[in-house]
């Protein structure tokens, strides 16, 4: 699965991990902070009776810590935290006063999988694509993403650059709905709408688990909960932006992405750019990201607030020749499905050949 469909995926499971969720797992990480501290004590008094074919154990759980995600750079400065925790006051509070938004965004795609030209200007890589969408937001819970045009790196035999409209919409449409009570997502290609039931215990409680970190609404202590974050913002720009780059602190967060870079306007305090990084992102070796421009920024709008209502965030229909997939049920339904034999074809009753 590679990186950019790997989050449209994320983003109908990712909106369940609501804030009610962020909480527990702070409870439930303060307990296993603690009883990770009292089996270390109790790890070292014992260590000298530990035998040697039980030693392996021992080297398998301290691999296993060192698999979570590590702290990328040194504990703030004072000056810095000080700095950081103004700023996230004030994105916290402009935030919170958002209850319609609206923007257009364009979107580069990275990967030198499909595209591996620099740019003879300042030598960086080329995206091997170019998207356009709106993206959309209603307070509390409610959003919708979706593309519009997609563009494709090309270049002829004189080695003039082009990015060409693909007339393939269809194949490369992209588009999710979260109405509070559900999260729907459109599977274009194959002609899905998979829908997903939010829990009632979860229901009006934000998006900031959103495919699209730090969008919808920020709180500053579930920023700090889950990110180790600093202020990066070249002197060049400090008048009018705010820099910042983010790290993710669970595994949940960086099976995504390795790191979030994060552009914040002084003039609305919302994000202006944000780029993601794979997960396995490697400037030399690996350099796939993807970065997002936000255009047309609407905060409480009249005209979005009567659009909402007219229908942006209902349930939508399912479009004629399309098959409506509960997510939940199909989840249950391969769980229960009983292992077949190595070798064996699900659909066919003669063996040894390969299952795909």
């Amino acid at each position: 699965m590679t990186f950019s469909r790997s989050l449209i995926c994320f983003g109908a499971m990712a909106l369940m991990g609501f804030s009610c969720q962020a909480n527990a797992q702070q409870q439930q990480q303060q307990f296993n902070n603690q009883a990770a501290q009292q089996q270390q004590q109790s790890n070292n008094q014992r260590q000298r009776q530990v035998a040697p074919q039980n030693q392996a154990g021992v080297n398998q759980r301290a691999q296993a810590t060192a698999q979570q995600p590590q702290r990328p750079f040194a504990e703030l400065d004072q000056g810095h935290a000080q700095l950081l925790d103004r700023i996230l006051d004030l994105w916290q509070d402009s935030s919170g006063q958002v209850n319609q938004y609206t923007c257009d965004f364009r979107r580069w795609d990275y990967d030198p999988t499909f595209c591996n030209d620099r740019d003879p200007s300042d030598n960086r890589m080329m995206s091997y694509q170019i998207s356009d969408g709106v993206v959309r937001f209603a307070n509390p819970d409610k959003g919708m993403f979706e593309t519009t045009i997609v563009r494709d790196y090309s270049k002829d035999e004189n080695g003039t650059v082009a990015y060409n409209e693909r007339k393939d919409r269809e194949l490369n449409h992209e588009k999710w709905i979260c109405d509070g009570t559900a999260i729907y997502e459109f599977d274009y290609p194959n002609k899905r709408l998979y829908q997903m039931a939010i829990p009632a215990e979860m229901q009006g409680n934000g998006l900031v688990n959103s495919p699209l970190p730090f969008l919808f609404g920020v709180e500053k202590q579930i920023i700090k909960e889950r990110y180790w974050i600093r202020v990066i913002t070249p002197q060049q720009v400090q008048k009018t932006e705010i820099w910042l780059e983010a790290f993710p602190k669970n595994m949940n967060d960086a099976r995504n992405y390795q790191r979030l870079e994060i552009i914040l306007s002084q003039q609305d305090w919302m994000p202006k750019m944000l780029h993601i990084y794979a997960p396995n992102y490697d400037a030399k070796t690996n350099p796939i990201s993807r970065v997002f421009e936000f255009g047309n920024r609407k905060v409480n709008s009249q005209l979005a607030k009567v659009q909402n209502i007219m229908g942006f965030f209902v349930r939508p229909k399912t479009p004629l020749g399309w098959e409506r997939v509960d997510r939940m049920a199909l989840a249950s339904q391969q769980n229960a499905e009983p292992p077949l034999n190595v070798g064996q074809n699900p659909n066919s009753a003669n063996q040894g050949q390969p299952r795909r």
